[in-house]
């Protein structure tokens, strides 16, 4: 059973983008369970107990690998849309970590990333894109670099895809192909 990873901001409109691939792929690809960390773990956890990180992780990996456990048990490959870290009031928190990596080794990591907007209220998809401000790009670097480091501890598969106005269908397909070559 294969394991996929796709994270990056929200703001990419990710979110969108995974559904929009698992609803054109059903003919093409093989059943894949969908978990969303949204469903895990609460951001308030990393925002509200910083002291308690830690302790918070651990309860998210238990409930993850559960959520993964059963999805392989049904013959199910996985696809887990996540984060690498949090913004807090403090600063950034890594969500995912090595030991994430060790517990769970993921087949591929796909990072999509968004494009600054070159003027204000571009289209994708339909939808204004949200501007991304000096801060969220800044944790978008930081989640590039995390994906180059656990791509090249773990053995994974990285790529990185941009949302540009009016590419999703591109990345959609890009996407898509990824998942088919990495099921031959």
């Amino acid at each position: 059973m294969k394991f996929v990873l796709i994270t990056g901001l929200k703001e990419t409109g990710k979110d969108t983008i995974i559904k929009l691939v698992l609803d054109g792929s059903k003919k093409i690809l093989p059943k894949f369970k969908y978990i969303n960390f949204k469903s895990i773990v609460r951001e308030k956890w990393f925002e509200e107990n910083i002291d308690k990180m830690e302790k918070a992780k651990e309860r998210f990996y238990k409930d993850l690998e559960k959520a993964v456990g059963d999805a392989f048990k049904e013959g199910k490959h996985v696809i887990v849309n996540g984060y690498f870290t949090v913004k807090t009031g403090h600063g950034y928190l890594p969500v995912i970590s090595e030991d994430f990596f060790d517990t769970f080794n993921p087949d591929i990591l796909i990072l999509i990333e968004a494009e600054k907007p070159k003027m204000k209220g571009d289209m994708i998809y339909g939808a204004k894109l949200k501007s991304l401000n000096d801060a969220d790009w800044f944790q978008q670097e930081i989640n590039r670099v995390y994906a180059s480091f656990y791509s090249a501890v773990s053995g994974a598969l990285l790529k990185i895809v941009t949302v540009k106005p009016g590419n999703v269908k591109s990345v959609i397909k890009e996407i898509n192909e990824l998942m088919r070559y990495s099921l031959d």
